[in-house]
């Protein structure tokens, strides 16, 4: 009996904990329940969708919602967050009350180009287990032309967005919208476009759409043009300035709302997105008439966001069309070698800073400007032309500005050079050219700058002395005994004309006189020795000495940020160290002295050509040292000391 009620008890157990367990499962399942949807799943180019991720979560746990990134070359742009909403739904299991909390995430999403496009699953993360919900896809159709509008503006009109009033939206296609203006629609890719755009009202027709004539601006669009580089000659005003023009029969209110000029950054068929201007009309109760509407132009006096409206008030958005560029591809066929890529029309001009310098000592400023209608933005520095009395420091600075003139905007590229003379005397800078194509002729024109004329003279540092044709061939002469202290003569010291001759003939006198003058003779010739070896090696010692501070200046220079003068005491320690090791002044350790120094002992030519490297830009960066950041510094410095430690090899 007592065994029958323990089966009986166990059971029971045993069926509710596998309803229990069940019931558990059902509850995991739906805490881990997710979905996604869009509102609405049909729009036109240019509207907003809201995308929504749900999720249904029972008992503790907060979800992490990972939403997809959307290339806005799809058509789409990134979902950006729209807020967050909560709710609980009740249920009852096996008697039991029980709820579950419903949350909901709000994601903004526009459109901007046509078709059927599917917005790809988004991850949910549920005390650490992760679900996915379904694609979703939403139609994008092309916003409804006005068909209402005079033959000139067929094509260039759609329909505002009035949201959840399609009727409304009827009415007032045509009556208001942004109109576009390009000045050319198949440009070649880099030429200059200018684009505006126009806000247009229809004001008897608006009026019988049942608005007010008073309006809040809500908000402005400019698309992002991401496709173009884009110089902005009029920005959305303050104060819209209306006024009445007359087109195909009818009678419009226009104001200027915007106006840049574009130059594309590549060929094919690129997509400008709709310009929106959103307003909140009053709409006009029933029974109550307008008076004078329009008289005194009480439209242009009452936009701004003080204005109080009267009666029920309505979004309504303005909008431009989707534009397509047919962009060209400069042609390939003629291309000039010194083409830089500017399309459109250009003058070269060149300056510096003096006419006149000192070969070595000084360096000089060469400004090259590019200037004309078009983009000089994305220009590369024109080449320069073969100057062998001047050695160009670094790269140039570069800098763009530009300016508005009548109805063109002008573009202005400055290349900045430093220049350091090599050669004394008379010296010219060439003209500097280059090539630019013009769309309108479809040809590629030179253009150049005057060549400028610059008196050299001699600095401190003398020039080089030139490099031997065939030091190989030419077998080192030895030098003549009298010259070279190493050739001590054995010979008797005395000239066959002197008087010493005579005592020739007696023995004694000879005898008496010979072993002093050779010992001073001898003695003579020690000190001398001495004293030359004392004058040719105290410069080098000094020269070494002086050239280790200037590096160990150099590297605290560069500690502290000062790049300046760390390229100054770097330059100078490496010119100093390297004058030390080939016996040569400090004066005459030029950059091409130690080239041909570095050379003829034997050093691969990349070691060459890095310590020339190193030399140029610490000269550069002691005349523009805004041209060198920290960072650079510090490279700067490291390549120098590998220099001079891979140098001691070969020298």
């Amino acid at each position: 009996m007592t065994g029958s009620c323990v089966r009986v008890t166990l059971q029971r157990f045993l069926l509710f904990f596998a309803m229990g367990l069940c019931t558990s499962l059902c509850l995991a399942q739906r805490n881990s329940t997710v979905s996604a949807s869009v509102q609405p799943a049909q729009v036109s180019v240019g509207d907003s969708i809201i995308y929504e991720v749900s999720v249904n979560l029972t008992g503790s746990g907060q979800p992490s919602v990972a939403v997809p990134a959307i290339s806005p070359d799809t058509g789409l742009s990134n979902p950006t967050p729209a807020g967050q909403q909560t709710s609980l739904e009740s249920y009852i299991v096996n008697g039991d009350f029980r709820s579950v909390q419903r949350i909901t995430y709000a994601y903004s999403i526009r459109t901007s180009k046509e078709g059927t496009f599917t917005i790809p699953p988004s991850t949910v993360t549920i005390n650490g287990k992760t679900v996915e919900t379904q694609p979703v896809e939403v139609e994008v159709r092309s916003v409804p032309k006005a068909t209402n509008v005079p033959s000139e503006l067929e094509g260039l009109v759609v329909a505002p967005n009035v949201s959840g009033n399609p009727e409304l939206q009827r009415k007032l296609t045509g009556v208001i919208f942004i109109l576009p203006v390009l000045s050319n629609n198949d440009p070649y890719n880099g030429e200059q476009v200018r684009i505006s755009y126009h806000l247009v009202i229809e004001p008897k027709a608006l009026e019988d759409a049942g608005l007010l004539p008073h309006t809040n601006l809500d908000g402005v669009k400019v698309p992002p043009m991401n496709e173009f580089i884009t110089e902005e000659l009029y920005p959305f005003p303050q104060d819209l300035k209306f006024q009445e023009r007359k087109i195909g029969g009818k009678i419009y209110l226009v104001a200027p709302v915007y106006e840049a000029v574009i130059s594309s950054t590549k060929a094919g068929k690129l997509q400008i997105e709709p310009f929106q201007v959103s307003m909140i009309f009053s709409m006009r109760s029933r029974g109550r008439q307008a008076s004078s509407p329009f008289g005194n132009d009480p439209f242009f006096s009452s936009i701004n966001p003080l204005s109080v409206m009267g009666g029920n008030s309505i979004q309504v958005i303005a909008q431009s069309p989707l534009l397509s560029l047919n962009v060209k591809a400069v042609p390939e066929i003629d291309r000039p070698a010194n083409f830089a890529g500017a399309v459109g029309t250009f003058k070269v001009s060149a300056e510096v800073d003096k006419k006149t310098a000192k070969a070595f000592d000084e360096t000089i400023a060469l400004d090259v400007t590019v200037e004309g209608v078009g983009n000089t933005d994305s220009l590369s520095p024109p080449t320069l032309p073969s100057m062998p009395g001047f050695t160009v420091l670094g790269e140039p600075e570069q800098q763009t500005t530009g300016h508005k003139v009548e109805d063109e905007y002008v573009s202005v590229k400055k290349f900045s050079y430093t220049l350091r003379p090599t050669v004394s005397g008379a010296q010219t800078i060439p003209p500097v050219e280059m090539s630019y194509f013009e769309p309108k002729t479809e040809t590629f024109i030179k253009t150049g700058s005057e060549a400028i004329p610059l008196s050299i003279s001699p600095g401190t540092r003398p020039a080089p002395a030139p490099t031997p044709q065939s030091v190989e061939d030419e077998p080192e002469k030895a030098p003549p005994a009298e010259l070279d202290l190493r050739y001590i003569s054995t010979e008797r010291l005395s000239d066959p004309n002197s008087g010493l001759n005579r005592f020739a003939g007696f023995p004694g006198m000879v005898t008496f006189l010979l072993p002093p003058f050779f010992l001073a003779a001898a003695g003579m010739v020690a000190w001398r020795q001495k004293q030359s070896q004392h004058k040719l090696s105290d410069p080098i010692k000094l020269a070494r000495v002086s050239s280790a501070q200037h590096l160990k200046d150099a590297q605290v220079a560069l500690d502290a940020g000062k790049n300046q003068e760390m390229a100054s005491e770097l330059a100078e320690g490496m010119r100093l160290h390297f004058a030390s090791r080939f016996r040569i002044t400090g004066a005459e350790a030029t950059i091409p002295a130690l080239e041909e120094h570095l050379t003829r002992s034997g050093a691969p030519s990349e070691l060459t050509a890095a310590m020339t490297r190193v030399l140029e830009v610490c000269d550069s960066a002691q005349y523009a040292p805004s041209s060198l950041s920290k960072a650079d510094g510090r490279e700067l410095y490291t390549e120098a000391m590998r220099v001079l430690k891979e140098s001691e090899t070969f020298i």
